[in-house]
């Protein structure tokens, strides 16, 4: 019975899954190459050709890591039987803490206020420092101006998976509406449970204060926020995208920005990555970014996918 992998791993991912392995007392099988022995497959960004099918003619179950880049010739292993698991990647979290990081960046002007810090900037009329105590102060003493909050403001999610939930449910933590887009809509009864509104993308993008982008690129999702999408939204909106540069017209962005049609844009990601120095988004002052890392590789995300395949195969093993 055995299970099997066949790309090679990194240093990392080999203590990972040897944990997993001594966890459970089960030995994968490390292969450049289909030997037909194979009854179960862990598969990330190796894809599975019908010429390997033909080989591995005993499969039962492949445990599809999620975020890996392998294509399955579904229709095939569906017309055998072949199961497909997917095993989640929990840094998908990471990606919705990131949300609100460059959100509160926004809302608070965090980047503003640490540049006027560091660059000793006072607002006019502060002449000298203060000794502080609990009545003795100088209040916002760099001066910074449109400080926010989110309390009470309503929040647009585009692409309600697992990640868009995991926002929504971040955002009641404050006090935030949660309208959501999704291809397929939840039942009234789960959008009742997580406290969320489903919206059409452009009543969406009007109604929302902020606008959170979290959907794969497809040719079907790319500029699904465009000049039209862009054009409907609040003057005092932002625009936050930490799934693929490509879901938005990023010359519409940069045209809404430079005339000041919104608020201001937090990005993990852009079209070019990394961008040109002539990009024009890198001179506005309403923007606040971070070098696509919203879903950075996470150590223990890593080794509870391998023990998650492994304990599943387990379980495969002892009811077979």
């Amino acid at each position: 019975m055995t299970i099997s992998i066949l790309e090679p791993l990194s240093e990392r991912d080999e203590r990972y899954l040897a944990e997993a392995e001594r966890a459970f007392g089960i030995r994968v099988q490390r292969q450049g190459a289909p030997s037909g022995n194979e009854r179960a497959l862990i598969v990330e960004h190796r894809d599975v050709s019908l010429a390997d099918l033909d080989i591995m003619r005993d499969l039962q179950i492949i445990y599809l890591f999620e975020w890996g880049r392998a294509l399955l010739p579904l229709n095939r292993l569906d017309a055998r039987g072949i199961t497909v698991r997917k095993v989640v990647n929990l840094s998908g979290l990471g990606v919705a803490e990131h949300v609100f990081a460059l959100l509160l960046a926004l809302r608070k002007q965090i980047v503003h206020g640490h540049s006027a810090v560091t660059n000793n900037l006072w607002r006019e009329g502060v002449t000298e420092p203060v000794f502080t105590d609990q009545r003795a102060h100088t209040f916002n003493w760099s001066g910074i101006e449109n400080i926010g909050w989110l309390y009470g403001e309503t929040l647009g999610i585009i692409g309600f998976g697992r990640i868009g939930k995991a926002i929504a449910q971040r955002a009641r933590a404050f006090d935030m509406n949660v309208l959501y887009y999704n291809r397929h809509r939840l039942s009234s009864v789960e959008e009742a449970r997580l406290e969320v509104e489903y919206a059409e993308v452009d009543d969406l993008v009007e109604r929302a204060d902020v606008i959170t982008l979290n959907l794969p690129y497809t040719p079907q999702s790319a500029s699904i926020i465009g000049r039209d999408q862009i054009e409907r939204m609040k003057p005092t909106a932002v625009l936050i995208n930490t799934a693929r540069g490509r879901v938005v017209d990023e010359d519409a962005l940069t045209d809404a920005l430079r005339e000041h049609r919104i608020a201001g844009a937090g990005l993990d990601v852009m079209v070019y990555e990394p961008p040109a120095r002539e990009n024009p988004l890198l001179q506005f002052d309403n923007v606040v970014f971070s070098p696509h890392v919203a879903g950075i590789y996470d150590p223990v995300a890593r080794e509870i996918q391998f023990k998650t395949a492994l304990r599943w195969w387990l379980d495969e093993r002892n009811l077979s």
